[in-house]
């Protein structure tokens, strides 16, 4: 993890030797460990490094398959930075194209990400608002429950007052 960290250091400095260095120490550590948390930096960096030192074709192996990585356990936020880092490389080699092309995948997968969160709030939204709804649907039903069951409660009142009058008449008839 220190020789990640030293690799990041290195590269910003413009020491890509220097990285190179701290990554071919760090890389088969991280394999033996199964640490795929860290090798797709590893070999971003190890990309950034050979385009720096002027390797590109093996620069851009590397850069592709730590982006390949990253996709592969959805770290889609890693994946923007690197891309971003990916074309400001290329183009201090020159390849304007290739960090044009860079810019515009940086920038569907910005657009995707968006689009994606705010699905997920939207999402989050109508559950909070649904249950809200669904509290206060629940409500209206047990008011409504309650109507009901003080209209039975008056109905069997007027009945018993009903059977009560009748029995009273009879009484009443009786007697006459």
């Amino acid at each position: 993890l220190i020789n990640v960290n030293i690799s990041d250091a290195w590269l910003h400095e413009g020491r890509a030797d220097r990285a190179l260095s701290a990554i071919a120490q760090a890389l088969p550590v991280m394999r033996q460990h199964r640490d795929l948390s860290n090798q797709p930096v590893l070999l971003h960096n190890r990309g950034l490094a050979r385009v720096q030192l002027g390797e590109l074709a093996r620069g851009r192996v590397d850069l592709e398959a730590a982006l390949a990585l990253w996709r592969q356990v959805g770290a889609y936020g890693y994946m923007e930075g690197a891309l971003r880092e990916y074309a400001d490389a290329l183009a201090a080699t020159g390849d304007m194209h290739g960090a044009l092309e860079l810019f515009h995948r940086e920038r569907d997968l910005r657009e995707t990400l968006a689009r994606d969160n705010r699905a997920a709030l939207l999402g989050q939204l109508q559950a909070r608002y649904g249950s809200q709804t669904e509290r206060h649907e629940l409500t209206l039903l047990e008011r409504d429950n309650a109507l009901k069951a003080a209209r039975l409660d008056n109905q069997r009142l007027q009945q018993r007052v009903w059977a009560a009058a009748a029995v009273l008449l009879l009484a009443a008839m009786g007697v006459v």
